[in-house]
């Protein structure tokens, strides 16, 4: 079940990636105020996907991207990745 799970989450990765990768082929992260925290190169971003081997280093990947885990974020983000 967690490797369909991880699947899914590359499939929302891809589509993620190709909607935030600036000119530069670089993954912009932006703080909660919408201010640029910082950049991810593909490898970064993908490469730790392919290192997460359970639920908590998924939200700890998933926090990476996202900067934080407000609210409930990372719950309600499993459930738009399982909606495809």
């Amino acid at each position: 079940m967690f490797n369909n799970l991880i699947e899914e989450v590359k499939v929302w990765g891809e589509k993620d990636w190709n909607n935030n990768v600036n000119e530069d082929g670089e993954f912009e992260v932006y703080d909660n105020v919408g201010g640029l925290d910082f950049v991810l190169k593909r490898s970064d971003y993908f490469g730790k996907l392919e290192e997460v081997k359970n639920f908590s280093e998924l939200e700890s990947w998933w926090m990476s991207i996202m900067g934080m885990d407000g609210d409930g974020g990372f719950v309600s983000w499993l459930d738009e990745v399982s909606r495809g």
